[in-house]
Protein backbone atom coordinates (compact mmCIF):
# COMPACT_ATOMS: atom_id res chain seq x y z
CA UNK A 1 0.00 0.00 0.00
CA UNK A 2 1.39 3.40 -0.92
CA UNK A 3 1.66 6.46 1.29
CA UNK A 4 -1.37 8.20 -0.27
CA UNK A 5 -3.62 5.19 0.45
CA UNK A 6 -2.33 5.05 4.04
CA UNK A 7 -3.04 8.75 4.52
CA UNK A 8 -6.57 8.38 3.11
CA UNK A 9 -7.25 5.38 5.37
CA UNK A 10 -5.96 7.29 8.41
CA UNK A 11 -8.15 10.31 7.66
CA UNK A 12 -11.24 8.19 7.09
CA UNK A 13 -10.66 6.29 10.34
CA UNK A 14 -10.04 9.52 12.28
CA UNK A 15 -13.31 10.92 10.90
CA UNK A 16 -15.14 7.65 11.66
CA UNK A 17 -16.42 7.79 8.08
CA UNK A 18 -19.59 5.62 7.98
CA UNK A 19 -19.27 3.96 4.54
CA UNK A 20 -16.73 1.66 2.88
CA UNK A 21 -14.35 3.49 0.53
CA UNK A 22 -12.50 1.96 -2.43
CA UNK A 23 -9.16 3.57 -3.31
CA UNK A 24 -7.76 2.68 -6.72
CA UNK A 25 -6.04 4.01 -9.82
CA UNK A 26 -8.21 4.77 -12.82
CA UNK A 27 -8.80 7.06 -15.76
CA UNK A 28 -11.12 10.07 -16.04
CA UNK A 29 -12.03 11.05 -19.60
CA UNK A 30 -11.11 14.73 -19.26
CA UNK A 31 -8.28 14.37 -16.75
CA UNK A 32 -6.41 11.23 -17.71
CA UNK A 33 -4.92 9.10 -14.90
CA UNK A 34 -6.52 9.65 -11.48
CA UNK A 35 -6.82 8.04 -8.06
CA UNK A 36 -10.44 7.31 -7.23
CA UNK A 37 -11.66 7.26 -3.62
CA UNK A 38 -15.29 6.19 -3.84
CA UNK A 39 -17.67 5.69 -0.93
CA UNK A 40 -19.85 2.62 -1.51
CA UNK A 41 -23.32 1.55 -0.30
CA UNK A 42 -24.53 5.15 0.07
CA UNK A 43 -28.34 5.53 0.17
CA UNK A 44 -29.86 7.88 -2.38
CA UNK A 45 -31.10 10.40 0.21
CA UNK A 46 -27.78 11.48 1.78
CA UNK A 47 -25.52 10.91 -1.24
CA UNK A 48 -24.76 14.62 -1.72
CA UNK A 49 -23.94 15.11 1.95
CA UNK A 50 -21.76 11.98 2.04
CA UNK A 51 -19.92 13.09 -1.11
CA UNK A 52 -19.28 16.49 0.47
CA UNK A 53 -18.08 14.90 3.72
CA UNK A 54 -15.71 12.59 1.84
CA UNK A 55 -14.37 15.56 -0.10
CA UNK A 56 -13.80 17.47 3.14
CA UNK A 57 -12.01 14.54 4.77
CA UNK A 58 -9.66 13.68 1.89
CA UNK A 59 -10.16 16.31 -0.79
CA UNK A 60 -7.24 18.57 0.09
CA UNK A 61 -4.53 15.94 -0.33
CA UNK A 62 -1.88 16.81 -2.89
CA UNK A 63 -1.65 13.80 -5.19
CA UNK A 64 -0.23 12.98 -8.58
CA UNK A 65 -2.22 11.72 -10.36
CA UNK A 66 -5.07 13.79 -8.91
CA UNK A 67 -7.35 12.36 -6.22
CA UNK A 68 -11.07 12.29 -7.05
CA UNK A 69 -13.49 11.44 -4.22
CA UNK A 70 -16.99 10.27 -5.08
CA UNK A 71 -19.95 8.20 -3.91
CA UNK A 72 -21.69 5.13 -5.30
CA UNK A 73 -25.39 4.52 -4.65
CA UNK A 74 -26.24 1.44 -2.63
CA UNK A 75 -28.19 -0.05 -5.56
CA UNK A 76 -25.13 0.29 -7.86
CA UNK A 77 -22.48 -0.86 -5.40
CA UNK A 78 -22.40 -4.60 -6.17
CA UNK A 79 -21.92 -4.08 -9.90
CA UNK A 80 -19.26 -1.42 -9.31
CA UNK A 81 -17.40 -3.67 -6.82
CA UNK A 82 -17.14 -6.35 -9.49
CA UNK A 83 -15.47 -3.84 -11.84
CA UNK A 84 -12.72 -2.69 -9.45
CA UNK A 85 -9.09 -3.63 -10.04
CA UNK A 86 -7.56 -6.40 -7.93
CA UNK A 87 -5.20 -3.96 -6.18
CA UNK A 88 -8.02 -1.79 -4.79
CA UNK A 89 -7.40 -0.70 -1.19
CA UNK A 90 -10.49 -0.68 1.03
CA UNK A 91 -11.44 1.37 4.04
CA UNK A 92 -14.03 -0.42 6.16
CA UNK A 93 -15.99 1.54 8.76
CA UNK A 94 -16.09 0.31 12.32
CA UNK A 95 -19.09 -1.83 13.19
CA UNK A 96 -21.79 0.14 14.93
CA UNK A 97 -22.90 -1.08 18.33
CA UNK A 98 -26.63 -0.72 18.92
Amino acid sequence: MNELARTILDRLASDDFPYPVAIHAGHAPELGPVIWADAFDVPEGPIVEISQRLSEVIGMLDAEPPLLPGSIHDFESNVRRSQLPADTVWYQPRARVA
